[in-house]
């Protein structure tokens, strides 16, 4: 049988991981108390999935390393309340002989005085034993038991010490402390904002101007001189070629003893005369 003394405020965990039949809920710390992280539902299609994001919204809200107080539900949980505010732990073992199913060296129990009661509130050491095995395996790192007790059955938080795997998560010599005060959700945690990525504009080069290339000075070919195609004269038989003659033709025509010329009756009478 273990009792829970209060231990020196060395280290709180700033999440607690809260369990239950109906569901998975992950919880932060606040100066006000504590704001819902996330929940799942324990018939989750993807229980796993829906597990690794709440881890790392976590991670997002807290980079340091992730360590939870695991939240028992209460049906797994045994309160009584004694009517003596001086019962000691004798009293106290006595009160849990044959009130549960299991032997007294199978218990872990934590309790607390208040309105002239003693509050004892009792748990099977294998029930925590699975609670910190599902835990550990979804990389929650549990390092301390708590419950939340209903009203009038227990004074402040329930705390059932500390975890099998806390000497793995704590530095040497850091004990836990226990809340005196019982989680109280107050709110939910702002949504993150959504990560603005600033384009960059993207610069186009000017392109770079085209230099034209300097034309080719090619020395023109000297045009040939002009020859004088040779001018061949030629008379165009068709060219009437009008003489000129300069003579001056004074002739007088009548010293000049000319016959009449025959008459042509003349002509044909000697022509017959010489045929005959």
């Amino acid at each position: 049988l273990q009792r829970n003394h209060v231990s020196p405020n060395f280290m709180t965990p700033n999440f607690a991981l809260s369990l239950s039949f109906e569901g998975i809920r992950l919880l932060q710390r606040s100066p006000d108390g504590w704001l819902l992280v996330d929940e799942v539902a324990l018939d989750d299609a993807d229980l796993s999935a829906a597990l690794t994001r709440m881890k790392d919204r976590a991670a997002q809200l807290d980079p340091s390393l992730l360590r939870t107080k695991l939240l028992i539900p209460n049906d797994q949980i045994r309160y009584l309340a004694l009517d003596n505010p001086r019962a000691d732990e004798a009293d106290i073992r006595a009160s849990l002989d044959g009130a549960t199913p299991y032997a007294l060296d199978d218990l872990v129990f934590d309790y607390s005085r208040g309105g002239g009661r003693t509050y004892v509130a009792a748990i099977a050491r294998e029930t925590l034993e699975e609670a910190e095995g599902f835990a550990a395996g979804y990389g929650f790192n549990p390092i301390s038991f708590a419950a939340v007790p209903e009203a009038f059955t227990f004074v402040g938080e329930a705390f059932f010490g500390r975890t099998n795997s806390a000497a793995s998560l704590l530095t040497d010599g850091q004990t836990i402390e226990r809340d005196v005060n019982a989680v109280v959700v107050v709110g939910r945690v702002a949504e993150p904002e959504p990560e603005v990525v600033e384009e960059t504009p993207e610069i186009t080069p000017e392109p770079e101007p085209i230099v034209e290339p300097e034309p080719l000075e090619v020395e023109a070919e000297a045009e040939p001189d002009e020859v004088a195609e040779p001018v061949v004269e030629t008379t165009d038989e068709t060219e009437e070629v009008e003489l000129e003659f300069d003579i001056d033709l004074d002739i007088d025509l009548s010293s000049l003893d000319v016959a009449p010329a025959p008459l042509e009756a003349d002509l044909t009478k000697e022509q017959a005369e010489e045929t005959a």
